[in-house]
C-alpha cells in the first residue's frame, strides 16, 4: 500500500469517528462566526501571487514558543504583502489541526487556505467552521461526480475552491467543471518525487481565464522566475519556507525581481 492510500484510509477512519462524536446534520447546521474573504477579490489588490503555508510546529528555531514565532511571522509575511496563507490541517501524517486554522484566521487579515485530504462534505464544513477562505480538492483523489459536488460545495458555502492537479489524467476531470482557480503540483502523489517540468506540461492546457499556481520544488529565485515566465499567477511555498530560518528573506529575494 502507498502513502496516498495509507492517508485515505487514515481520513476515512477520522470521519467515522467524528461524525459519530458530532453528526453532520448537526455540523452542518452551525453558524459560522467568521468572515470569509474572498480570494478572487483580494487577489486583485494584493496580487504579489505568493501563498505562503503555514505549519503548526516550527522546527528551525526550538528557542521560542510555536505561537509566539508564528504571529510574529504572520505580522511579517502580511507587510511583505504575501497574498495568502495556507494551513496543513491534516493531523496524523504532517502535524496540521483544524485548531491551528482558527489560530491563522483569527490572527490574520488574508485569506486562509485549508490543505488536506478531502474527501468527504463532512471535511469541508469542518474547515468552514474554523476560517476556511479556501480549500484545495486534489483531483487524483476524487471521481468526476465528487471533485464537482465538493467545488460546488465550497462555491456555495461562499468559499474559493483550489483544486490541485498531478497528472495529465486530472485535467479530463478539472476542465469539465472549469475552475477559477488550479493549483498545479509537479509531486507526484504515489512515489512523494517532484519533477519540475511537469509544470511546463500542465500549464499548457489550463485555460487562460483560469488563474494558476504552481507548487512543488521551488527552492530558488531561478525557479520562481522560470514560473513567471510560464506565466504561472502565482506559487505555493512550503517546506522550503518553513525550514528556513528566515523565511521572510526568501519572499523578499523573489519580490524584487
Amino acid at each position: 500500500m502507498n502513502f496516498l492510500n495509507n492517508i485515505i484510509e487514515q481520513k476515512l477512519l477520522e470521519i467515522s469517528i467524528q461524525s459519530v462524536r458530532e453528526p453532520f446534520d448537526k455540523l452542518k447546521n452551525i453558524n459560522r462566526d467568521l468572515p470569509i474573504l474572498k480570494f478572487n477579490e483580494y487577489f486583485k489588490t494584493n496580487n504579489t501571487g505568493i501563498i505562503s503555508e503555514l505549519k503548526q510546529k516550527l522546527l528551525s528555531n526550538e528557542k521560542k514558543s510555536d505561537r509566539e514565532l508564528i504571529l510574529k511571522l504572520i505580522k511579517n509575511l502580511q507587510k511583505i504583502g504575501v497574498s495568502a496563507f495556507s494551513v496543513l490541517t491534516d493531523k496524523r501524517f504532517f502535524n496540521g489541526s483544524l485548531s491551528f486554522l482558527k489560530f491563522i484566521k483569527t490572527n490574520s487579515s488574508i485569506p486562509i487556505i485549508q490543505k488536506d485530504f478531502i474527501i468527504s462534505e463532512y471535511q469541508i464544513y469542518q474547515a468552514y467552521l474554523n476560517g476556511a477562505d479556501g480549500i484545495v480538492l486534489i483531483a487524483e483523489i476524487l471521481d468526476y461526480y465528487q471533485l464537482k459536488d465538493y467545488y460546488q460545495l465550497i462555491k456555495e458555502l461562499k468559499m474559493e475552491a483550489f483544486i490541485e492537479t498531478h497528472s495529465l489524467n486530472d485535467f479530463y476531470k478539472v476542465n469539465k467543471i472549469n475552475p477559477n482557480v488550479i493549483l498545479v503540483s509537479s509531486r507526484n502523489l504515489k512515489n512523494m518525487k517532484i519533477n519540475f517540468a511537469d509544470f511546463k506540461k500542465f500549464k499548457s492546457v489550463i485555460s487562460e481565464s483560469t488563474l494558476s499556481f504552481a507548487e512543488g520544488g521551488i527552492k530558488s529565485n531561478d525557479n520562481y522566475e522560470c514560473l513567471k515566465k510560464m506565466e504561472f499567477n502565482g506559487v505555493f511555498l512550503g517546506a522550503n519556507l518553513m525550514l528556513n530560518d528566515n523565511p521572510e528573506d526568501i519572499i523578499k529575494s523573489y519580490l524584487k525581481n
